[in-house]
């Protein structure tokens, strides 16, 4: 008698872990790409002689991004007053565009980047007698990263 309830408990506690544990690597993937802009900013220069681009960023956010969704994703990067287009992780990984832009690529900067992300989880409501009752099993989860370009 206990055993099918606690197979649906133990159902959703595997969907909130899971859950959980995407916010929190796309929080950490947010922090470290954010951190690797702070400290590849003002002064920094590629052997090729170039700065940093969107690509860089991206592309650093997707190596901590672990178990996500790269075309589920978007990223906004902010640096001073200047705030990049949205884009899906995807496009942003082929985005040349140089950042943060020349009138904001100065030590001291704020730069900021947010991603966002829904979690789509698989839950649906049963209620004896009524049948299955759809909601929004759509969770919105974003995360965030505000900093200063150190060098």
């Amino acid at each position: 008698m206990t055993g099918v309830p606690l197979i649906f408990i133990w159902i959703g506690i595997f969907w909130m872990a899971f859950g959980m544990w995407e916010f929190h690597t796309l929080q950490y993937a947010s922090k470290m790409a954010n951190a690797y802009l702070a400290v590849h900013g003002a002064n920094y220069v590629t052997a090729a002689g170039a700065s940093i681009e969107v690509k860089d960023v991206a592309n650093v956010f997707s190596t901590y991004a672990v178990g996500i969704i790269p075309s589920a994703v978007t990223l906004t990067l902010t640096a001073g007053g200047t705030t990049h287009p949205a884009c899906v992780l995807k496009t942003c990984q082929t985005d040349t565009t140089a950042w943060p832009p020349t009138a904001a690529n100065s030590v001291g900067t704020d730069i900021k980047l947010r991603a966002a992300f829904t979690f789509v989880a698989p839950f649906e409501l049963w209620t004896p007698g009524q049948g299955a009752t759809s909601f929004s099993n759509n969770y919105s989860l974003s995360g965030y990263s505000h900093q200063q370009i150190l060098f």
